[in-house]
């Protein structure tokens, strides 16, 4: 209940404040409702209720003081108490509209939406300029997807009341729903303008700039956040991202320290300080924060995989440490999936054309991309349809000629395993190609469904450890014959995987400098 409606309730209880006792007599209540109403106002509830109960004791049936001692059990969380304060209310006095609105507030926090629905458009018969019930009309709107409602209801409310900051608030959350940014930032300043300490507002208005590219108006709003709640802890946590996305990552560092000060278990903090301490190459402090946010949540597959990634780095651990690692995680996200694989039923003629399906998550400008394009751009489009499946978070130059070479092209990036998965059986894919491994953005997990009759990894990456994919592309170099057994794949032994292309914006060779120097230079 905000402060002009709490002053409504004020004047409903002085016009009301001389009410009969059951049996005739006049009882002057006055004093305690109006001393109950400022008490409640200026958040002394345990006083206000003492009040409310006292002028019901000598009137069970004053409507206002019942709907304002259901007003106080709606604000410590009483929601079944306050829909019985207040619908008892009502039965006394049906055109109550605060009463009305501050029921539809119970059914909203009970989740019963289409019974707060019912009470805000009631609110609103009752008194049409209810700014109050239009705005909490709009929320319910909202909340059940009905967006172009929700902005009409927030509308009107800001109509009534020009100076309503929470409307403004909700409908530029609205607003940013639907995907109209320039009329959502407009709405957050006019809150802004209003209530300059709303730190939500600045926090929400940060993520849309964010969203935007506007990194530099994001970070400003996200340091407003902070300045206005030193606790918002989801405030650091995006600075963080945004800093670390510029590779400042010591006050990135920071960020994520400050984010686990406040919230001790957040996994992907800690998963996200791992990022930025492997990115300052302090890997054992890098694999502590990993190994913090598995311990907090062990189904945190990317904390895990980025952990296994960390340790191709740090030459104390060899390769059956690193694939016992692996073991680990395929334990824990892959073993799981053995119920959904079941028979293919691709065609078995060799005549027809093969279907390979690639999956990554570096169909774009990235030194992995170097590597493995020849095999989509050079294909042989005779004999092989080449599938796509990309969940690469950007689109550039490398992702648009990848995309003109392949047969068929798919966006994965909203996708759940397990959608993927159907996809691909769909696509029929003959043979599919993980070209990931337990890098940034894999879908390794999808492998664990078994979506195509073949699987295969290699490229990209070392071998991810998954007995559900078939064959591991090596090199006698990459796997000597006496570590072959500690690897889950089968080989196959190539002289080299690897058709390197260099990037389109590379200088002109030169002459090597060993024809000057008189001594090879590793760069």
């Amino acid at each position: 209940m905000n402060r002009a409606e709490k002053r409504r309730q004020q004047k409903l209880a002085e016009k009301m404040a001389k009410s009969k006792r059951p049996g005739g007599q006049t009882l002057n209540i006055n004093q305690p409702l109006n001393l109950a109403a400022q008490h409640h106002t200026n958040g002394r509830l345990p006083e206000a209720v003492s009040l409310y109960q006292q002028v019901l004791q000598a009137n069970p049936n004053h409507p206002v003081a019942l709907q304002l001692l259901g007003v106080t059990a709606l604000q410590v969380g009483n929601n079944e108490d306050a829909v019985a304060l207040i619908s008892k209310a009502i039965a006394i006095k049906p055109d109550y509209a605060d009463a009305h609105n501050n029921l539809g507030n119970a059914f909203k926090n009970m989740a019963k939406m289409d019974d707060a629905l019912a009470c805000y458009q009631k609110a609103i018969s009752i008194n049409p300029d209810y700014a109050d019930a239009h705005s909490n009309l709009g929320t319910v709107l909202a909340d059940q997807g009905r967006l172009d409602e929700a902005v009409a209801s927030y509308n009107k409310a800001i109509a009534i009341n020009p100076g309503y900051a929470e409307a403004y608030f909700n409908l530029a959350n609205a607003l940013l729903e639907q995907g109209k940014f320039d009329e959502a930032f407009s709405s957050f300043h006019k809150n802004l303008a209003i209530k300059p300490d709303n730190a939500d507002a600045h926090f929400n208005l940060g993520v849309a700039l964010k969203k935007q590219g506007r990194v530099a108006e994001a970070i400003a709003s996200f340091k407003a956040t902070i300045t206005l709640n030193p606790d918002y802890a989801e405030a650091y946590s995006n600075l963080g991202a945004i800093l670390a996305d510029q590779k400042n990552f010591d006050e990135a560092e920071q960020c994520f320290l400050k984010v686990i000060a406040i919230q001790p278990d957040d996994a992907e903090a800690c998963n996200n300080l791992g990022i930025t301490l492997r990115n300052l190459r302090r890997l054992d402090e890098a694999a502590k924060s990993y190994r913090q946010a598995l311990s907090i949540r062990p189904d945190f597959d990317e904390a895990h995989s980025n952990l296994i990634f960390l340790q191709d780095l740090i030459p104390a651990i060899d390769q059956a440490e690193q694939q016992a690692e692996r073991r680990r995680w395929s334990d824990n996200f892959i073993k799981p999936l053995a119920k959904h694989i079941r028979p293919h039923d691709n065609k078995r003629d060799p005549e027809r054309p093969l279907r390979i399906g690639y999956v990554s998550a570096d169909f774009c400008s990235h030194s992995a991309s170097l590597g493995f394009a020849p095999l989509i751009t050079e294909h042989d489009r005779e004999n092989f349809d080449v599938f796509c499946y990309d969940a690469s978070p950007v689109s550039d130059e490398v992702n648009k000629t990848l995309r003109s070479a392949a047969t068929q092209w798919r966006d994965i990036k909203k996708l759940s395993d397990e959608e993927l998965a159907g996809i691909i059986r769909n696509d029929a894919i003959d043979i599919l190609v993980d070209l990931s491994g337990h890098t940034r953005g894999n879908r390794l997990k999808l492998f664990g469904y078994k979506p195509a009759p073949v699987q295969v990894t290699g490229i990209g990456h070392l071998s991810p450890g998954i007995p559900t994919i078939d064959y591991r592309l090596t090199t006698p170099l990459m796997t000597p014959p006496d570590e072959e057994r500690i690897y889950p794949e089968n080989p196959i032994y190539l002289n080299t995987y690897c058709a390197y292309i260099p990037p389109h914006d590379s200088p002109p060779t030169g002459p090597p400098p060993c024809q000057i120097n008189g001594f090879i230079t590793f760069g």
